[in-house]
């Protein structure tokens, strides 16, 4: 004789719209990667080697798309791999909001080839809100509620 199925936890709809926007932002920003994949190889001028903003920028969108993808598909997997993408995008914007000058500016230098670049940064008081928004979906995919949502179902 069979056991009866487990019933699955209820899906909430913030995780399935976070899954839906997190594979669309993967998506729209998968080109950008490739066209900056493709500056390096190049050895493009305008390039700085930065290997943390390369895998950002060229890791980052895949990244984003598969973890969309299991946030959707409830895997486990999608779950701590959200977790970790909200919680490298917390560090950097506290690093954002310590290190930036709290007032938007410009600022003019020299790259490493000798190429003047101009940098725009909007100001660390910019950085607070989007921070906010990834502090609270992180503390909102750590409810045991939301966690049970990625749980497999056990067989007795």
């Amino acid at each position: 004789m069979s056991s009866p199925p487990i019933p699955r936890p209820p899906r909430s709809v913030l995780v399935t719209t976070l899954g839906w926007l997190t594979i669309a932002g993967g998506a729209l920003t998968i080109p950008v990667s490739v066209i900056s994949a493709l500056m390096l190889s190049v050895h493009h001028y305008g390039n700085q080697s930065d290997p943390l903003g390369f895998l950002i920028v060229v890791g980052g969108p895949s990244t984003l798309f598969v973890a969309g993808v299991g946030l959707l598909l409830r895997k486990s997997w999608g779950y701590f791999l959200a977790l970790a993408l909200l919680s490298i995008f917390l560090l950097s914007g506290v690093v954002d909001i310590i290190r930036a000058p709290f007032a938007p500016g410009t600022t003019f230098s020299q790259s490493a080839g000798g190429v003047p670049t101009t940098t725009f940064h909007s100001g660390a008081r910019n950085s607070i809100a989007p921070l906010l928004v990834g502090l609270a979906l992180s503390i909102y995919l750590l409810l045991p509620s939301v966690r049970n949502e990625f749980r497999s179902p056990r067989v007795s």
